[in-house]
């Protein structure tokens, strides 16, 4: 792949078309309201966990306090142990790291999470609780009057809108008419408006994170109408690129991310089902209060109509689990209050603007917030159930099918048919069947009679299937009976190691295998052979040799068949399965049948054995070593209820693990094999003088002595079948024991039923006592309906008609989700003194904080009070809703809040510059049906919203914050829609909605045994469903300063460093969409001034200035002569500067 040019001639016309990349500014360090949240939320509880037993109280060890502020900035006898802004040089951080001469804490290190908060608490300024911050709260543990007198605490009002009496030429709105009067009292004035593609452009990359199309600009400039703003406003709110660009900012609020973070960065393979949620509900204007009821309670909501409703409100709850977690933490009541914290924090901080986390150790020391606040808060989320595995370590998460209500009741109504059908079924046969068994006790002379022929003809069906490995044409393995095999591999590679043909085989030729995934397996067309059901028996007869002293690895297998949820498969395998066994698997649960005894060294011998298993699925499997009968093992409750219909594959060789040896001459049959048949087959085949193989021993089987057939004495006889077989597998036991009642049919054949009446004493106690076992043989098979009346088999068969119909039925898998749900018993929970799950002092009833206007509805002792918390939160009264909303949506379109500190609206954070308008707002939000996109309109179709942002020397003097707001912000693009507008315009965005394209499955860590990250960043789609790795954001994401989401993000910073410019200059992802751009002009337009017009109205929303136009020919040309001549490059270079232009990059 050509790489693009970047040469001299870039920094020039750079230069010359507009400002290039240069040093904005430094990021702003946070906030102090900021960082003393941090200090309250992460480090005191960390000093006070692990510190606190030794560095506390009246004589701390080493005079070093930690627990109280003062004294930890202080020191010790030795000196301070904390210099702010210098985390290497502070000596507690050097013992933490166990660097310096101390190590500590003794007993055990920090986590390295733990280190991390440190070290970046110490280098953000060591904030510490203090009054440098402000006067501290001296209400003690009531709520004044004084305390609700807050601003933010008072409640919302309805506030007339200034110069509604006397209007004025530059106002559209009531929001105008509150931001003049402000400017007009600070002696400023508006901005004019800004120029129509600035505005679009503005208004798209808002709603939608993208420039407009050059076809979208010229509709806009084409359209006059007063309203033409107004319906492009209406357009961009209606698309799903709406949900898309305004979920990523509310993702960055509830701290989203797709792994859990920390020491066990576990994936969360269904994180994505929230973050789609999130875009759905936004894209439907889903009211925010039912919004947040659904994400605090959606659970506990009452059954939704719809099935997306039910399924969202369940997914919604993701909110409360998706907190970064300890799961490897050995105290585990620490670890359930730190995720309660978490989501205390979250409510508090994204939903109130309150910092509700520092009342956690101790009250809140600004804020009316108390302990027992907090601690009723507390209760609700501590009877949540968001984490699980409690006596594991690592613990897990909650993780829910949803699925459809719809769905569900089909699935249940389904079942009770299955069920009611079934026991139909059950009823008829159980009666007919006890009848038939009854018929057969008396009538057992015929039966013995028919058993009895049946013992000494060794009757049955030829083989299903029989490959005797003497023949091999290309890759086709040649067979007597069934489908002809493949010689293949595991691996799938063409070149991957096959069967061998080897001359000395035990019967002719044989298989040679070679323990690296060689097998023998059939075409998927051709597998009705081992199409068995859930009755049908078989039988597999086989030639095996292993290699002298051969080990297995674990489970070496020969021969298996895989079914959608069921197999069974041959293995050699050492230690308890005594050699070798046959595995019956149902899905749940499985069964061996395997020798009584340690066969292994006898198999391993290097010499040749014969191998047989036979399985009566609703009975017993018996293996047989050498044609003599091995072990035995009752395989009903797992072979009866497998379901080997619909196979998927039949493979002979190692398609487990690596079998090394040989193998010829396997069968299979459908039914079960006779001792007698068993018995021939190792005789006749492992002779020394011409040895026969399956096919040719089955073709010697014919009557000579003139008796009637097993078919005709059935026929006479009006016997099951099924019955006289397992009678004559009843003789197979009986052979060689004089003692059995029935040794002497065994003896010869009788040619009469007096004959048998003389050989059988039918009176016999032993023969009534095995006849009355629980493992009778005189169980009917399917067959025995053949021999009920015609009525009842006539219901029988409509019956099973229905039971095959119901069986095809097939109902999609319900996706799993985080979904937050009560404990089994919600209770409240006891003040925690210092934060220590270790002390506890009174217990605190469930319930809300005080100050903000009453107890709040009642919680009942059954329940979380989760979805009292959401109805309480978002009642129309409540102070803090609806303005931290509104604020929000305000900085998302301006830059700056009407509240600068939108996390904080208590006494650290900034008052809002604009009350009676934040208030107007939030009263107008609630009054619209807390809607947010009408919120969006009024702000964008105000003139405020409107302004230029152009620079004014004169106000900047006044206001050079623009609080004030007489202009609009200028504002660099997150990462998200710098990364999303380069894939847009160079053609390359892959518009696909919802879903993830991650392969993760639960219990997956985020890195491999390679320590290689198995995140999928590959993608054209857009930024928003990138996976979100907490130990590892994607690296354009994290230059371009994207929010940590391990904590709150309500405003990203805007760095500038020289890493972004080498990133844009060599970056593959870059490289590519500049090649994309500069194929999209190429194609689209023929003209070299077309295409330089093009690719500006592309990048920039506009035609380039005359110089512009010079410069970009006079760049084309140098590229082409620096490129021999390629176009392609040299206008992907010009694609690349286009790129780079802080133009692009920032919005006016």
């Amino acid at each position: 792949m050509k790489r693009v040019a970047v040469f001299l001639p870039t920094i020039v016309f750079l230069a010359a078309c507009c400002s290039h990349w240069t040093g904005a500014t430094r990021a702003e360090a946070a906030g102090r309201a900021d960082e003393l949240a941090k200090f309250e939320k992460r480090i005191r509880p960390l000093l006070i966990a692990r510190c606190g037993k030794c560095h506390s109280g009246k004589a701390p060890k080493a005079g070093l306090d930690l627990l109280d502020a003062k004294r930890l900035m202080a020191g010790g006898r030795s000196g301070p142990v904390i210099v702010p802004g210098n985390a290497t040089g502070s000596r507690l951080v050097q013992a933490v790291r166990r660097t310096g001469r101390g190590r500590m804490p003794p007993d055990k290190p920090l986590l390295d999470s733990q280190i991390v908060d440190l070290v970046t608490w110490v280098r953000n300024g060591a904030v510490v609780s203090g009054p440098l911050s402000g006067d501290r709260r001296r209400g003690g543990d009531r709520i004044t009057e004084g305390d609700r007198e807050w601003w933010s605490f008072r409640p919302v009002v309805a506030v007339p809108v200034p110069g509604s009496d006397s209007p004025d030429r530059w106002s559209r709105s009531p929001i105008d008419r509150f931001v003049l009067a402000r400017l007009v009292e600070e002696g400023l004035r508006p901005s004019e408006p800004a120029d129509r593609r600035t505005l679009l452009r503005r208004a798209t990359f808002d709603l939608w994170g993208v420039p407009p199309t050059p076809e979208e600009v010229e509709a806009f400039l084409r359209d006059r109408s007063p309203e033409a703003f107004a319906r492009v406003v209406d357009r961009l709110l209606a698309s799903p690129r709406y949900g898309e660009r305004w979920g990523r900012h509310w993702l960055d609020v509830v701290r989203y991310a797709d792994t859990n973070g920390g020491g066990f960065d576990y994936v969360y393979p269904n994180a994505w089902r929230y973050r789609d949620y999130v875009i759905a509900s936004l894209n439907r204007d889903l009211p925010y209060n039912r919004f947040l009821v659904e994400q605090i309670a959606g659970d506990l909501l009452p059954p939704a109509d719809d099935d997306e409703t039910a399924i969202a409100r369940l997914v919604a709850t993701g909110f409360l689990t998706l907190a970064p977690k300890g799961l490897g933490m050995q105290d585990k009541e620490l670890m359930a209050m730190d995720v309660v914290d978490d989501q205390i924090d979250v409510v508090g901080r994204a939903l109130m603007g309150l910092t509700f986390s520092c009342a956690r150790c101790h009250d809140h020391k600004f804020d009316p917030l108390l302990m027992t606040d907090y601690y009723a808060l507390a209760g609700i989320f501590r009877s949540t159930v968001s984490l699980t595995k409690f006596d594991k370590n690592p613990s897990g998460w909650p993780e829910r099918p949803v699925e459809a209500p719809s769905v569900k009741r089909a699935r249940l109504e389904h079942k009770r048919r299955v069920s009611e059908n079934t026991t139909a079924i059950d009823g008829i046969v159980s009666v007919h069947n006890r009848q038939l068994v009854q018929d057969a006790r008396r009538r057992l002379v015929e039966y013995l009679f028919v058993a009895a022929a049946v013992y000494h003809a060794g009757e049955g069906k030829s083989a299903v299937a029989h490959w005797p490995f003497d023949s091999i044409s290309g890759a086709t393995v040649s067979a007597t009976a069934g489908p002809v095999g493949r010689l293949s591999n595991t691996s799938g590679k063409a070149d991957g190691p096959r069967p061998l043909l080897v001359d000395d085989g035990k019967i002719g030729k044989a298989l040679r295998f070679s323990g690296q995934g060689a097998i023998v397996d059939v075409k998927p067309g051709q597998l009705d052979v081992v199409s068995l059901g859930k009755t049908g028996d078989f039988s597999v007869s086989l030639w095996l040799r292993a290699p002298s002293g051969y080990k297995p690895a674990t489970a070496d297998s020969i021969v298996s068949a895989k079914y959608k949820s069921s197999m069974w498969f041959i293995a050699l395998r050492p230690g308890g399965f005594n050699g070798i066994y046959l595995r019956h698997y149902n899905g749940k649960a499985a069964v061996d049948i395997k020798p009584s005894t340690d066969q292994l060294p006898r198999l391993t011998d290097g010499g040749w054995h014969h191998v047989a298993f036979t399985s009566d699925r609703d009975g017993s499997g018996l293996v047989y070593l050498d044609g003599q009968p091995s072990g035995r093992t009752g395989i009903k409750p797992v072979s009866g209820t497998a379901d080997y219909s619909k196979p998927e594959s039949l493979r002979i060789g190692a398609s487990i693990n690596g079998f090394r040896g040989d193998l010829d001459d396997v069968a299979l049959w459908d039914r079960v094999l006779e001792p007698a048949e068993i018995g021939e087959l190792f005789r006749l085949g492992g002779r020394k003088e011409s040895p026969v193989d399956v096919a040719a021993i089955q073709r010697r089987r014919v009557t000579s002595d003139g008796r009637p057939s097993i078919k005709d004495l059935l026929g006479k006889h009006r016997v099951v079948p099924s019955l006289a077989r397992r009678l004559a597998r009843e003789l197979n036991a009986s052979a060689g024991r004089e003692e059995s009642p029935l040794f002497r049919l065994t003896v010869r054949r009788p040619v009469s039923l007096e004959e048998v009446s003389k050989l059988v004493d039918l009176e016999s106690p032993a023969l009534a006592k095995r006849l009355d076992a629980k493992t009778t043989p005189l169980v009917p098979g399917t067959d025995a309906a053949g021999f009920y009346p015609d009525a009842v088999r006539g219901k029988l068969e409509n019956l099973q008609k229905t039971a095959r119909q119901l069986s095809g039925v097939r109902f999609p898998k319900p996706g799993m989700a985080m979904v937050a749900f009560d404990a089994g018993t919600p209770a409240d929970i006891a003040v925690h003194v210092a934060g220590s799950t270790k002390q506890l002092g009174a217990v605190v009833p469930r319930g809300f904080p005080r100050v903000l206007g009453g107890p709040g509805p009642v919680i009942g002792s059954g329940n979380s009070g989760r979805l009292e918390l959401a109805r309480w939160l978002t009642r129309p009264g409540h102070p803090l809703t609806a303005r931290v909303m509104v604020n929000r949506l305000w900085q998302w379109h301006f830059g700056e809040g009407l509240v600068r500190t939108p996390d904080n609206f208590g006494q650290l954070g900034e008052e809002p510059t604009h009350p009676r308008l934040l208030d107007w707002l939030a009263a107008t939000f609630v009054g619209d049906g807390w809607s947010l996109k009408r919120l969006h309109r009024r702000i964008m179709l105000s003139s405020v919203y409107r302004q230029a942002s152009t620079a004014r020397p004169d106000s900047i003097v006044v206001d050079g914050d623009n609080r004030w707001l007489w202009r609009m912000n200028r504002r660099r693009l997150e990462a998200e829609p710098f990364r999303d507008a380069m894939l847009s315009v160079s053609g390359h965005i892959d518009p696909a909605l919802y879903g993830t394209f991650q392969t993760w499955k639960t219990g997956d860590f985020s890195i491999n045994d390679t320590n290689q990250e198995i995140a999928k960043f590959q993608t054209r789609r857009r930024s928003v469903y990138l996976p979100v790795v907490r130990t590892s954001l994607h690296e354009m994401m994290e230059l371009f300063d994207v929010g940590d989401p391990n904590s709150i993000t309500s405003r990203r910073s805007a760095t500038t460093v020289a890493h972004q410019a080498l990133f844009l200059m060599n970056s593959p992802f870059v490289q590519a969409r500049s090649r994309g751009l500069a194929a999209r002009v190429i194609a689209e337009v023929s003209r070299e001034s077309e295409r330089i017009e093009r690719a500006w109205m592309l990048v920039l929303s506009r035609l380039p200035r005359p110089a512009e136009r010079t410069r970009a020919v006079e760049y084309l040309a140098a590229a082409r002569k620096q490129n021999g001549g390629d176009d392609q490059l040299a206008w992907a270079s010009l694609a690349w500067a286009l790129f780079s232009l802080n133009e692009f990059l920032y919005v006016d």
